[in-house]
């Protein structure tokens, strides 16, 4: 195992946005029917509103109004969208930003989703077959899981992404929504027409009430198991340059043979085909900050405790980084492992980990995340199961 002090830095995400109604801004003298309301994303009623609003990437298509009733399920207007996209299979996807910030109403640069219950549309899917849209929110900087949602050919009133506040506030501040990300599936190539959609009446529902905060909970020298229901929501994915369309997918795996020792639960890390250009962005999945909180990493250090985890891959020996990063100072330190076919145990010193040189000192007492990242690959995907992560100490009974 090579030990290396990590060189990449991070990536920062800069995007804008326009506010809308919180759950917070709802009183006991509101009539009934605003709780249940419908809060308009966009009714797309004017180009000036979409592109004040909205960006289209990676080779959208064309975007523009429709007057077509047929079309239109609120106001004189909906959004017609002829998707196009780059004709390249794993290449990156075609993408419909929706922004937030911006926009401010009363000095709040972000939108308040605290009480957010789900995303709702209106889509006439013209593509003549069942088509699979993905749906993410930009939250402080940090995408979340896709949510997938499935449109049948024709008219779809109402199609639903819901989403779990209470857990996405365990990683999230969900009062500081930037943005609503939306994948649509772009053309098979460039002979075949453009994919298309018409969109109408985006908007939000709410719940009455935030939910009660989860707490974070641990075993004795548990570092994360994945065997508590909070924790499918501590990892993220992300990426250092560019990885768009490529980072891992994260699930949480109950298959019993792909969990250490047949017990509880693992998290499933897929990790996709990279895009161009291979030779540049490194994919990662980290553990967030709230969880960081939770340890004394110079103490773990000063008693000499080794981080160990467990890894199953059912392929070829792989390579990792296993990196601390700290964003107070932004100092960097981490290691390399091979993941071998079948089961694998990383165990790594946290005084050679953190507690060598000055610099690692340093970062020990200012840990915001725990990244285990690798290199982009042309290969068809590829899928691990990483459970039990855990300090271990020398002489004692673990």
């Amino acid at each position: 195992m090579k030990k290396w002090i990590s060189l990449i830095l991070a990536a920062s995400c800069a995007v804008s946005i326009f506010a809308a109604v919180g759950c917070e801004q709802k009183t006991e003298e509101k009539p009934q029917e605003y709780v249940s309301a419908l809060p308009v994303i966009s009714d797309f009623e004017s180009l000036d509103e979409v592109y004040a609003r909205m960006s289209f990437k990676n080779r959208f298509g064309k975007v523009s109004l429709n007057e077509d009733k047929k079309y239109v399920t609120s106001g004189d207007r909906s959004l017609r969208l002829e998707v196009h996209g780059d004709y390249v299979p794993n290449s990156t996807p075609t993408l419909m930003q929706v922004n937030f910030t911006g926009l401010e109403r009363e000095n709040i640069p972000y939108v308040d989703l605290s009480c957010l219950e789900s995303v709702q549309m209106d889509l006439f899917n013209e593509t003549g077959a069942e088509q699979t849209l993905e749906l993410a929110l930009v939250i402080d900087g940090v995408t979340t899981d896709y949510q997938k949602v499935t449109a049948k050919a024709g008219e779809n009133k109402l199609l639903t992404a819901e989403y779990d506040v209470k857990g996405l506030s365990v990683g999230s501040d969900m009062t500081k929504a930037e943005a609503l990300v939306i994948k649509f599936p772009k053309a098979e190539t460039m002979e075949a027409n453009a994919n298309l959609f018409y969109l109408d009446n985006l908007r939000f529902t709410f719940l009455d009430a935030p939910p009660a905060p989860i707490e974070v909970v641990l075993d004795e020298n548990e570092f994360c198991s994945f065997d508590k229901a909070y924790q499918k929501y501590v990892v993220q994915a992300g990426g250092v340059g560019p990885t768009e369309g490529c980072q891992p997918i994260l699930s949480i795996n109950t298959d019993l043979q792909y969990c250490k020792d047949y017990t509880g639960r693992s998290l499933k890390a897929v990790l996709p085909r990279g895009t161009a250009p291979i030779n540049d962005g490194w994919p990662y999945f980290t553990f967030i900050d709230k969880l960081m909180d939770q340890f004394d990493f110079v103490s773990l250090t000063e008693q000499n405790a080794d981080f160990v985890f467990d890894v199953y891959n059912e392929g070829g020996a792989y390579n990792f980084g296993l990196e601390a990063w700290s964003d107070i100072n932004g100092l960097k330190s981490g290691y390399s492992f091979t993941a071998k076919n079948g089961w694998t145990e990383v165990r790594v010193s946290m005084q050679e980990f953190l507690g060598v040189t000055k610099n690692e000192q340093m970062l020990a007492a200012n840990v915001t995340q725990i990244v285990i990242s690798y290199g982009k690959f042309d290969a068809p995907d590829k899928a691990f199961y990483f459970d039990n992560f855990r300090f271990e100490f020398s002489g004692k009974n673990n």
